[in-house]
């Protein structure tokens, strides 16, 4: 089996700010157009995402919140618009940081039941000196 998946456009921006000393929020949009699949026939539509997010972090403890939420749309793929839903938490102590989160995406489509995909992260980071 042979195929090609054609180049696209693909961008995004992101703002974030300050609101205050341990609150911080985010927003961001994104995008590609649309591309085709040589030696399949299929062409993937144009599709655009959108995110929001907030981050609590306590300014003199170890302590990290995050919520976000976003949606994301193809062209053309037979679904509606899914939505993105993720919460997170942060601990650090000396050198070391655990973060740990997790994403619910729904994937709806008319006429049939949701799909429903759900991961967990987790990240240890640790300076060396």
């Amino acid at each position: 089996v042979s195929g090609e998946r054609e180049s696209a456009c693909e961008g995004g921006l992101s703002l974030g700010w300050h609101a205050g000393e341990a609150l911080h929020l985010f927003a961001g949009a994104g995008g590609r157009t649309e591309r085709e699949w040589e030696g399949f026939g299929v062409v993937e539509g144009a599709a655009f995402e959108w995110s929001a997010a907030a981050e609590y972090r306590e300014p003199a403890g170890p302590l990290s919140l995050r919520l976000g939420f976003g949606t994301e749309s193809r062209d053309g793929a037979g679904e509606r618009p899914g939505t993105r839903l993720g919460v997170g938490g942060g601990w650090s102590a000396g050198d070391g940081t655990l973060e740990l989160g997790l994403l619910h995406r729904t994937l709806r489509r008319d006429g049939v039941p949701d799909s429903y995909e759900d991961r967990v992260l987790a990240t240890v980071r640790w300076a060396f000196p």
